[in-house]
């Protein structure tokens, strides 16, 4: 028993000692905020983003205890790095030394993090969330006393499956700001395609963190979604309880406190809710049928997911991202834009040569369009870094996007230039942080999204020096609606209101109703107007 408890002592120090110094880098100029709950540690760079986290934590805090039905009774550490520009954040639920890391990075509008209010309070109360839920204490005495032996120890709903441990966070994320994963198109359609297709995760799957597609957000998406329909049924107070349970003297697995509150097992419940899911899910298709929706034709039938396709300006070629189930499988291709005859008759020469040698064997058919054949592919550089975001700049070359590793231990994205004809590759931009470019009808310059520091502007870049001229800085203006919307999605080209020049660059952020713009040459006056607000 002795070495028992001598293990866990130290198998838990050794946890705190490295979500301590999870991504973090020691050697910057550190700071600290302190709160009343909270301390928060950043480096010097940065402190704004810092001090707007902050300055939510206590309100935060206050809303999401009596949501949860619990809070922490030690301070937060709070340590805030940007090391690798990454969307994302994570919660140690220590009982002794619970702990946050947030990433500051602003997420793409188009991706499942992008439908938020304001993505500082959304990463904030989403990690927040796994601290108060995780850390409520066990009311069983024995089992207090081992977790206060096992440091830094960790409460009885540590044990609870993945998918309640996010999909709670998400869940509380979308109840407390009206935004958020619960309210975003992604989870909708993402369920909704699943449903008709009959590929909703089974209960056993939905912990999954690999596997096949979005098999590792379907804790969040699909989890949120399971526990909004529990607590439409039962209640929203049900959840509580069921933490309640979990946490009582009486020693509880989660199966046995789940079906305490809900009179059955989670998998039934969950049965239960795919059948109504996949019935929303085929009302929704037969309103839209009847509506006349019209959906396009199939290009290409695919296995995975894809990025933004960039058409070549003679329309001869499209480029696309390919996303696999790892790096090694992402890559930008290139098409042809026409079908071609050679396939058709490849196609036939093998039917015909197949009934040749058996004529009464039956060819299979041919449902989906039959796979293009690339004529240019850019692969991950090393097998390391994958390329995204293409925008071709003439017919034989295109502005792509890659992260690059730079000094001081940081990852950040550059812009490219791929002539996919000759396959060579160009790098830009050097420690610039280039998130997404559109280039200039004279393929001299674009305009490009620079995200560094937690927040995000709109640049100018030379293609030839790679020379930045801020077009749109870093906004960080209150306005009437909450914090004024992030530059964070993709530029493009020509201006809002179709100037004749074609020299300003256009700035669509596709999640909102209204079209930032700015016209403005460099160097001068900047100006961005939307039908909300306009600041100068």
């Amino acid at each position: 028993m002795i070495k028992r408890v001598l293990l866990a002592v130290l198998l838990g120090a050794a946890c705190a000692r490295t979500a301590a110094a999870q991504s973090t880098r020691p050697w910057l100029a550190w700071r600290t905020l302190r709160t009343e709950h909270f301390d928060v540690h950043f480096p010097a760079e940065l402190e704004p983003w810092a001090r707007e986290a902050a300055s939510r934590m206590e309100g935060i805090q206050a809303a999401v205890a009596p949501l949860v039905g619990s809070t922490p009774d030690r301070r937060v550490t709070v340590v805030i790095d940007d090391p690798a520009g990454e969307t994302n954040g994570t919660a140690w639920s220590f009982l002794r030394t619970p702990y946050i890391q947030l990433y500051p990075t602003p997420p793409d509008p188009r991706s499942s993090l992008g439908n938020s209010r304001n993505y500082t309070e959304q990463l904030t109360l989403h990690e927040f969330t796994h601290i108060a839920h995780l850390t409520r204490p066990s009311r069983d005495p024995f089992t207090r006393l081992r977790s206060v032996l096992a440091l830094p120890g960790q409460g009885p709903l540590s044990v609870a499956p993945r998918w309640v441990k996010e999909g709670y966070a998400t869940y509380v994320e979308g109840r407390l700001t009206g935004s958020g994963r619960p309210f975003s198109a992604i989870r909708a359609s993402t369920i909704r395609q699943f449903a008709l297709e009959g590929r909703l995760p089974a209960y056993g799957q939905l912990d999954a963190v690999t596997g096949g597609y979005q098999s590792g957000s379907m804790a969040y998406l699909t989890g949120s979604a399971f526990l909004e329909w529990l607590a439409a049924r039962r209640g929203e107070q049900s959840l509580v309880d069921l933490w309640r349970r979990m946490s009582a003297r009486q020693i509880r697995t989660f199966d046995e406190a789940f079906r305490g509150v809900y009179g059955g097992s989670p998998a039934e419940l969950y049965g239960l809710f795919v059948v109504e899911a996949t019935a929303n899910a085929l009302e929704a298709r037969r309103l839209l049928s009847t509506a006349g929706l019209v959906a396009g034709d199939t290009v290409q039938h695919l296995t995975w997911g894809t990025g933004d396709p960039s058409v070549s300006a003679d329309g001869r070629h499209v480029a696309l991202p390919l996303r696999g189930p790892s790096i090694l499988w992402s890559r930008i291709v290139v098409w042809r834009t026409a079908e071609t005859a050679a396939g058709d008759s490849a196609a036939n020469a093998a039917r015909d040569a197949l009934l040749r040698r058996d004529s009464l064997d039956v060819p299979a058919i041919q449902v989906w369009p039959r796979p293009r054949t690339p004529i240019a592919t850019l692969r991950p550089a090393g097998g390391l870094y994958g390329y995204s975001q293409p925008r071709f700049m003439g017919a034989d070359q295109l502005l792509v996007i890659r992260s690059v590793p730079g000094g001081g231990g940081v990852l950040r994205p550059e812009l490219f230039v791929w002539n996919w004809r000759r396959n060579t590759i160009r790098q830009v931009t050097h420690n610039a942080a280039i998130r997404a470019a559109d280039p200039a009808p004279d393929g001299k310059r674009a305009a490009a999204v620079q995200c560094r520091n937690g927040f995000c502007g709109l640049v100018m870049v030379d293609l030839r020096t790679g020379a930045l001229t801020p077009l749109a800085g870093e906004r960080r203006t209150a306005c009437s609606t909450g914090r004024a919307s992030l530059p964070t999605g993709a530029p493009s080209w020509p201006p809002c209101r179709r100037a004749a020049d074609g020299r300003s660059p256009r700035w669509m952020r596709p999640a909102a109703p209204s079209a930032w713009c700015t016209t403005t040459p460099p160097r001068a006056r900047t100006t961005l107007r939307s039908r909300r607000m306009a600041i100068r």
